[in-house]
């Protein structure tokens, strides 16, 4: 059973969609204007969503399409915090022209007393509040693109000297990303980030765990993709292979599974985050769902009880954002994972951490800060065999470091991505002396793994029955990258065409249950 209000749960009387107010009387107002044929403002929401994915859509949108009497309403449902104020001297430049920067925090708060319903997520072993997700989104000047980048949780970073909410100073300490929010809250959390890239931040938004369930839930859920049926109960998550749809507590489980999929890392989770988020994405844009008065009225009421901003962000900025969004291309919302050169580095006293690739991340924070493409954007044309009938997209992988250098998995991992790949996770091989990169497969996935051996040149196939329907890439030393792979007869490529998504990227288009 859905734990998400009614539509009008939560709504007062006057503001009820099958009451006799003005809410009623505008909802009827914007169902003529769909069924006229004009364009419907309401489609505003889904545009954002594809920008800023779940939390943005809380401020931003459907303000026009449900009036200003109820976007009142709803604004003033939002918690604002002044997390600036001590960030006045020696911040980056800001963004040129009109290109902006939002910094997204899923809070795991573990300090309130109602936090008990989350003690399969981990709170019987830490206490207070981590950033749970840490997303930077650049939106371009001219609005017609976004870069979402999502930072690992366990990355291993130097936190500036900190002023929590009480005022103690703490001094800087190299530890997780996500001990920045637990030291000094949102405001450290900037401060940290806003060092490590050099990228100013315009703006921030905060989603709690039940906030994000509303949300999902008044959005009707959506449908996610699992290679195998997974029962972990650290998140609670507990859902079959391939297809589910998903709402509420197993929305909440998917996103936040770590233990149970993949090799435990934080890295196979973001993938999960931006799956789902792109899956949200496509839930808001493609169903009409939010064109239904109800159904507005209550993601609206859901969002907008979940998210904290910063104490900056104005009606009037919310307003104008929704309207300049207008028309946004969810195949120009593309979503990154940061590259690392080491995603197992053990640090005394701190755990297991992951390292960040410098080069690769300083181009790709160079690109945000002059609102530029995104590093590596244009994939080189594809040398490989056309005769190939599984298209990148189907083909399911595990990628495993058989070298001796750390992060070479992650390196092929973001490569195969980069060409439409959907890498399950990442682990070590049973030996670090591979010199030959290898495509192992089970019996039923030859053909699956043609399509990435013709990928990665050099790869030799290796049938394994033990595998099953499994397929991995044994990554060895004298692997050099990947390439793109063409299915059947050619498409030429359109002039004008936008170019690929950067090493690791992913798109909002892009859905990993097709097929």
């Amino acid at each position: 059973m859905r734990d998400v209000p009614r539509p009008s749960a939560g709504l007062p009387p006057e503001l009820d969609p099958r009451g006799g107010g003005p809410a009623r009387k505008q909802a009827a107002h914007g169902a003529a204007l769909a069924t006229a044929g004009r364009p419907a403002r309401g489609a505003q929401l889904g545009h954002w969503l594809k920008v800023a994915a779940v939390v943005t859509s809380a401020a931003v949108l459907l303000t026009a399409g449900v009036g200003w009497f109820l976007f009142k309403h709803f604004t003033g449902q939002i918690t604002r915090k002044d997390v600036f104020h001590t960030l006045q001297g020696g911040r980056p430049a800001p963004a040129p022209d009109a290109a902006q920067n939002f910094l997204l925090v899923g809070s795991d708060s573990r300090a309130a007393p109602g936090d008990a319903q989350y003690q399969g997520s981990g709170s019987e072993f830490v206490t207070g509040a981590r950033s749970d997700t840490t997303i930077l989104v650049h939106m371009s000047a001219k609005r017609d693109k976004a870069l979402l980048i999502s930072f690992p949780r366990d990355s291993y970073v130097q936190i500036p000297a900190c002023t929590d909410e009480q005022g103690k100073v703490h001094p800087p300490v190299k530890d997780k990303l996500n001990a920045a929010f637990a030291t000094g809250g949102a405001t450290c959390t900037i401060k940290t980030v806003e060092s490590l890239t050099q990228i100013r931040i315009d703006h921030y938004i905060e989603v709690d765990f039940a906030g994000f369930k509303n949300m999902v839930g008044a959005l009707g859920g959506v449908d996610v993709c699992l290679p195998k049926a997974t029962k972990d109960d650290m998140s609670g998550l507990d859902l079959p292979a391939g297809v589910s749809h998903v709402d509420g507590d197993q929305a909440l489980a998917f996103v936040r599974a770590r233990y149970a999929l993949g090799d435990g890392s934080d890295l196979g989770r973001i993938q999960r985050q931006q799956q789902f988020l792109g899956a949200m994405t496509r839930k808001a844009t493609s169903t009409g769902l939010l064109l239904r008065p109800d159904h507005l009225l209550a993601f609206l009421n859901a969002v907008t009880q979940s998210v904290t901003t910063d104490q900056n962000l104005s009606v009037s900025d919310m307003r104008n954002l929704a309207v300049k969004l207008k028309g946004l291309d969810p195949a120009r919302v593309t979503f990154v994972t940061m590259p690392l050169a080491d995603d197992n580095y053990a640090v005394r006293g701190v755990g297991s951490t992951v390292l960040w690739d410098q080069a690769a991340s300083q181009a790709l924070f160079a690109s945000v800060r002059t609102d530029d493409a995104i590093p590596g954007g244009s994939p080189a044309p594809s040398e490989a065999p056309t005769d190939l009938t599984v298209p990148p997209e189907q083909v399911r992988v595990r990628v495993l470091n058989g070298a001796t250098t750390a992060g070479t998995a992650s390196r092929a991992a973001a490569d195969l991505r980069q060409h439409g790949f959907v890498v399950t996770g990442l682990a070590n091989a049973d030996s670090s002396g591979y010199s030959d990169t290898v495509v192992r497969y089970g019996p039923s996935r030859v053909d699956s793994a043609k399509t990435l051996a013709a990928a990665v040149p050099g790869a030799k196939l290796q049938s394994d029955e033990t595998l099953g329907s499994g397929l991995e890439l044994v990554v060895g030393s004298s692997y050099a990258g990947a390439r793109a792979v063409t299915v059947g007869p050619a498409t030429p490529i359109s002039p004008g065409a936008p170019s690929g998504p950067a090493p690791g990227a992913v798109t909002a288009a892009q859905d990993p249950c097709a097929g």
